[in-house]
């Protein structure tokens, strides 16, 4: 099945119980891990750390905890909501409110930097497990076995499935991105805003994704979820190699200040907002009456 959606047998909601049932899930993962997870699991002795799922109280076994936690949430979500879209949707929107509050990756850098002179790539390494925690949590089987399903052009639904990976797509996707989601991201020495932070994202995504429709053609990418991952775990990696990298001259030294745009939302923002951004359309699609569908020509269909 090429669909990254619910069952064809899931039960049909009507719009308005399926943004409550949407509601009431993101409202309830919104709450556990504020009120549960983050005063008994990760329980960081500052309330400046930041959200990191893996440097809380237990380490990493608390990470994997937590892992596990959004993959029942994830089912749980699923099963009400009736789609697997939706379901991560729901689950994602809940982390967001989790995760927009004032620590950000500044805090990161000034808690475990240890110059205070010279910036150094080691302290934004330790992120990269965050991306595989969130992954193992968020991303349901469904989802991993779109990036290998054969080619199937039969169905062009602007994004609306999640049919075969597009490589061309999907590069350009990442390229644009890598460049659109830092510029929207503001100065280069300025600090880290969450919102500004959740701008970036919301809107350098489906720019991202408008723009390489424009360029390559392809209007529906069945490994679209990867997106957010590759392009976080990309400005994890480049600001570890280079960790003065936008810096102009003369801040070089500045120890707080991330590296490049792209490094700026935490794991947890990246992906949730990502997520929720990139499955938008396959979670709420537009479906045109089929009264109103007009036929193809046959003329139309040779590519």
């Amino acid at each position: 099945m090429n669909r990254i959606d619910a069952a064809p047998d899931a039960p049909h909601h009507s719009p308005l119980e399926t943004w409550l049932r949407v509601g009431l899930c993101a409202l309830t993962v919104w709450a556990v891990f504020r009120f549960v997870v983050e005063p008994r699991v990760l329980a960081y002795e500052s309330h400046y750390d930041p959200l990191v799922l893996h440097a809380g109280r237990f380490g990493l076994l608390g990470g994997i905890a937590i892992a596990g936690l959004l993959r029942l949430s994830v089912g749980g979500a699923t099963a009400i909501t009736g789609s697997t879209a939706r379901g991560v949707v729901a689950v994602c929107l809940g982390l967001m409110a989790w995760a927009l509050r004032d620590q950000t990756i500044d805090q990161w850098l000034i808690a475990r930097n240890p110059s205070l002179s010279q910036p150094t790539g080691a302290v934004y390494w330790p992120l990269l497990l965050d991306f595989a925690l969130l992954a193992i949590g968020l991303v349901p089987l469904d989802f991993a076995k779109s990036l290998f399903d054969p080619p199937n052009r039969s169905v062009a639904d602007h994004d609306q499935t999640a049919g075969p990976a597009d490589w061309r797509g999907l590069l350009a996707t990442l390229v644009l991105g890598a460049i659109v989601v830092p510029f929207l991201m503001g100065p280069a020495v300025a600090d880290t805003r969450v919102k500004q932070v959740y701008f970036a994202v919301a809107a350098g995504l489906p720019l991202a994704r408008w723009g390489a429709r424009k360029l390559t053609n392809v209007h529906s990418i069945g490994g679209a979820w990867v997106v957010p991952f590759l392009l976080g775990m990309i400005g994890v990696a480049v600001a570890a190699v280079r960790p003065a990298l936008s810096l102009p001259a003369g801040y070089q030294s500045l120890t707080e200040t991330p590296a490049w745009g792209l490094v700026r939302p935490l794991p947890l923002q990246w992906i949730s907002l990502g997520l929720a951004t990139i499955l938008w359309n396959v979670a709420f699609p537009i479906r045109a009456s089929a009264a109103t569908a007009q036929p193809v020509p046959a003329a139309a269909k040779t590519s």
